[in-house]
């Protein structure tokens, strides 16, 4: 049986396929957008619909995250997302 690549949405704890999620990285404390999935450390996944992005708002779900986001990088991982027609 194929080993499916499977990752956890850090918000929403719910398992998704690696190629449906953003992937971010710790650096200099904040979140930094992942584009090409390559940089090293450890990474963060996202799952970037409406219902995981509302999760965002909530501090009980935000908390979940280990650091803010940089400026700017969730809004260039969506903006990614909906460019690939996802």
């Amino acid at each position: 049986m194929k080993n499916i690549p499977m990752r956890m949405d850090a918000l929403s704890r719910k398992r998704y396929l690696r190629s449906e999620l953003a992937r971010f990285v710790k650096r200099d404390g904040f979140l930094v957008f992942d584009s090409e999935g390559t940089m090293s450390g450890r990474g963060t996944y996202l799952h970037l619909d409406e219902e995981s992005l509302a999760l965002l708002a909530h501090p009980k779900f935000a908390s979940r995250l280990s650091c803010p986001f940089q400026e700017g990088e969730l809004e260039k991982a969506i903006g990614g997302i909906h460019h690939d027609g996802n």
